[in-house]
């Protein structure tokens, strides 16, 4: 039997943790293809996908980083002529 040493590649070991991101990734890949599938049919309802988006992205953030990028967003708005005030 073949002794491993700390540095020496283990197939065995390294295929498990290869099989795990491959299960992962497909996983992720299902996942993904749900979520357009929800958008499409958002779309199909008459609503806004970007505007779905950005609500789904503005839940992620704590209030005050949500009101920061508003903030922050006015400005720029103002500042392209597009808000009286900021």
């Amino acid at each position: 039997m073949q002794q491993i040493g700390k540095n020496t590649l283990n197939n065995e070991s390294m295929m498990n943790f290869v099989g795990r991101v491959e299960d992962r990734e497909r996983a992720k890949k299902a996942i993904s293809d749900e979520i357009g599938v929800i958008y499409a049919e958002a779309k199909a309802a008459n609503l806004s996908v970007p505007g779905l988006r950005g609500v789904v992205k503005a839940r992620k953030l704590k209030p005050s980083q949500f009101r920061e990028s508003e903030d922050l967003r006015d400005v720029y708005f103002h500042a392209a002529g597009l808000l009286d005030e900021p």
